[in-house]
């Protein structure tokens, strides 16, 4: 999907967990799940990257399998962690504290690609009626451990807790590389004392309420700044004092970053959810931001998002350029028999840093050898090939459009043409190397069709 604004966004903090993206209002259904079509609207709006946020263990899981499942692009990322006024589960779990901590540091430890962050943690102050002060200290220090072991920046959380938090962090803050304290909306005092202490200020619509708020966010160093929508919550709405700042966005902007909207009760296909923040906003807060700093949108968004890549786990192994939102270009008439060498080392090469298979040629297409595209299900196609043990979501590339070469002897790779040096035992597929085996394991089936029919498949999963 083309990106249609020029700058791009990291949302690192949105709660696409809550069952609001699915259309369900406090246990009711209030109007179908559209999920897929608020991640669309993140992508119009420029954000290329988001933090979904795992509040505790069972949200936490469910982020990282929805990632597994619907992760196009590598958009998606988690965090793993127990927010403050959850922590009463460290003592509800049926094996105690020691086995929900286990619990979060194997899931972060399991899934290094899609885990960037622990948390949300922290303390709050502002509701003890969901869990006491007490508790939450103790297993806000205990997760400070999650961090020492990972190696994994710190999603903090922190409200109205005097100097509680500060005092915390500073005692821990030898045990965590990068952290960075989200939704922020206390004083200018604390935040120098946080960047002080080498912490990132997130700021969402709640960080932009009031004039103190948005002096405050003036103050932040250009070089500590991140944002987030902290989705569905933290909208920027008309009471807000950052409202007022709204007027300057370009209208082609606010059609982006503010889409057409009704009540859930009136809900329509395509549409916003209207009071359900969603991360297409992430705009909306780096537009406030310049505005009240009087700096320049474009400048600020492109520092904002180094500080994020640079601070979130390794920014080239974990946080990659996504696939390139450039239309392919067009493939010359002349027909190729077999990948030429340097052709070969220069895709070979391109894959050292991490896979984009946009970007690989595709040697074997041809304009002038074309078979009509047989639609097929992705159990139908297994079943022809004797294979219904397997997994049906791995998927199977038997059926790939390829010329004969004119090295028959070779084999080639399904998947990017080049020579072929590895095998799937268990499906006798063939890939040029393992590790594109163990990438082409993670795509979806979405992204597989989509990859396939740019291929010329002669046939297409459905």
């Amino acid at each position: 999907m083309l990106r249609r604004t020029a700058m791009r966004f990291i949302d690192i903090g949105a709660n696409l967990t809550d069952p609001m993206f699915r259309g369900v209002y406090r246990g009711k259904q209030a109007h179908e799940d559209d999920w897929h079509l608020v991640l669309d609207r993140a992508r119009k709006a420029g954000v290329e990257k988001l933090i979904i946020t795992g509040t505790n263990l069972e949200e936490a899981n469910e982020a990282i399998d929805v990632i597994k499942q619907h992760n196009e692009n590598q958009m998606l990322y988690s965090t793993v962690g127990c927010h403050p006024t959850r922590c009463d589960e460290f003592e509800q779990s049926p094996g105690g504290p020691t086995e929900y901590l286990n619990h979060l540091l194997k899931l972060a430890q399991e899934n290094p690609s899609t885990v960037v962050a622990i948390g949300e943690c922290g303390l709050d102050y502002d509701r003890l009626q969901f869990c006491s002060k007490e508790t939450q200290k103790k297993y806000f220090e205990a997760q400070f451990e999650l961090a020492e072991k990972t190696k994994l920046p710190m999603f903090l959380h922190n409200r109205n807790t005097g100097d509680d938090f500060v005092n915390m962090i500073k005692a821990n803050r030898h045990r965590f590389t990068h952290g960075v304290v989200h939704s922020f909306t206390s004083t200018v005092e604390e935040m120098k004392q946080l960047v002080d202490l080498g912490l990132y200020i997130g700021i969402n619509g709640c960080s932009l309420k009031t004039e103190e708020n948005l002096q405050v966010v003036k103050e932040i160093p250009r070089d500590r700044l991140m944002i987030e929508t902290d989705a569905p919550w933290c909208e920027i709405r008309p009471t807000h004092a950052s409202s007022k700042h709204l007027a300057k966005i370009p209208k082609e902007e606010m059609e982006l970053y503010a889409p057409l909207s009704k009540k859930k009760e009136r809900f329509e296909k395509g549409l916003m959810v209207k009071n359900r923040c969603e991360p297409c906003a992430t705009g909306l807060v780096l537009h406030v931001i310049a505005a009240i700093r009087d700096e320049d949108p474009e400048e600020l968004a492109e520092i904002i998002w180094k500080n994020t890549s640079n601070s979130f786990a390794n920014p080239t192994d974990v946080m990659p350029t996504p696939l390139t939102n450039r239309a392919p270009k067009k493939n010359s008439n002349k027909k190729i028999s077999s990948p030429s060498v340097s052709k070969a080392k220069a895709t070979q090469d391109s894959l050292a840093g991490p896979l984009n298979l946009a970007s690989i040629e595709k040697p074997f297409k041809s304009s002038k050898y074309k078979t009509p595209k047989k639609s097929k299900n992705l159990k139908q196609i297994l079943a022809a090939e004797k294979t219904q043990d397997l997994d049906l979501n791995i998927p199977t590339y038997q059926n790939i459009e390829c010329p004969p070469s004119i090295l028959p002897q070779q084999k080639y790779c399904d998947i990017t043409g080049l020579i072929a040096r590895y095998t799937d035992p268990k499906t006798g597929l063939r890939y040029h190397n393992a590790e594109i085996y163990q990438f082409i394991r993670t795509l979806s089936v979405p992204n597989v069709q989509a990859y396939l029919a740019s291929r010329n498949a002669a046939v297409v999963l459905k």
